[in-house]
């Protein structure tokens, strides 16, 4: 499986962590940030191919899934463009900003697979106690 990272700020190193792990299994095609200076911090620590354009990712065929770790008021607009070319999606949370735009966001998702993350889903607090 080929994937693409979109966003290199704070969200990042666990996943690209975690990528490390998968590396037997999925391979990091991309890591995006349109900020110069953020791909240069994340290649001080990462050794994934870096890009600034948006374009080569959503245009190359064979990135099966993007990794959207933007901020929440870009989700929208980014997954219609993954979206539209057939990507999977991993998106961290929040949907979006209002629950408008979150419902548009799932819709433009609806051929494709849309996973949100909830990291904190096994710890105690976030457990289901009956």
């Amino acid at each position: 499986m080929k994937v693409a990272l979109i966003g290199l700020g704070m969200a990042v190193t666990p996943h690209a962590k975690s990528l490390l792990d998968l590396k037997q299994r999925v391979q990091v095609a991309y890591a995006y940030s349109p900020s110069a200076e953020r791909r240069r911090k994340f290649a001080e620590k990462f050794d994934f191919p870096l890009t600034d354009r948006l374009e080569a990712i959503v245009d190359d065929r064979t990135i099966d899934a993007v990794l959207i770790l933007t901020p929440p008021n870009t989700h929208l607009e980014l997954v219609e463009k993954f979206a539209a070319a057939g990507k999977h999606i991993l998106l961290e949370k929040p949907l979006e900003i209002t629950l408008a735009r979150a419902e548009q966001l799932v819709q433009k998702a609806k051929n494709v697979t849309l996973g949100i993350v909830l990291q904190h889903r096994f710890r105690p607090a976030a457990e289901k106690r009956e």
